[in-house]
């Protein structure tokens, strides 16, 4: 297994550029911000999915790591399971990056 990249923050967002999704720009705004403003080192976990929401292709700021996604159609009971089981995949990941702070903004599937 490979080692996981240095972080001082872990962000943990289903969508991360350059994939579209709103929730993924913002993330991006944040590690940005961090990066420049404070020199905050960032990876980011994401979904390797597909999203049709977004505007902006923007380009990614820190350390992107994507885990494989189980589900991209449109039946929404199986996109509720395949969300349920990504999410504790990414919170799982972020445990075991040992970074001293962890943010997690992303679907609400994430509150259970």
């Amino acid at each position: 297994m490979a080692a996981a990249p240095a972080a001082d923050v872990v962000i943990i967002n289903r969508n991360y550029p350059p994939r579209a999704g709103i929730t993924g720009e913002s993330a991006c705004a944040l590690a940005s911000y961090l990066q420049q403003q404070h020199g905050i080192r960032s990876v980011i976990l994401t979904v390797r999915s597909r999203y049709a929401g977004g505007a902006d292709l923007l380009e990614p700021v820190g350390t992107r790591v994507e885990i494989a996604s189980l589900y991209d159609g449109k039946k929404k009971l199986f996109r509720l399971f395949a969300n349920l089981v990504e999410s504790a995949r990414l919170v799982w990941k972020a445990r075991r990056m040992n970074a001293p702070c962890t943010i997690v903004m992303t679907d609400p599937p994430f509150l259970t």
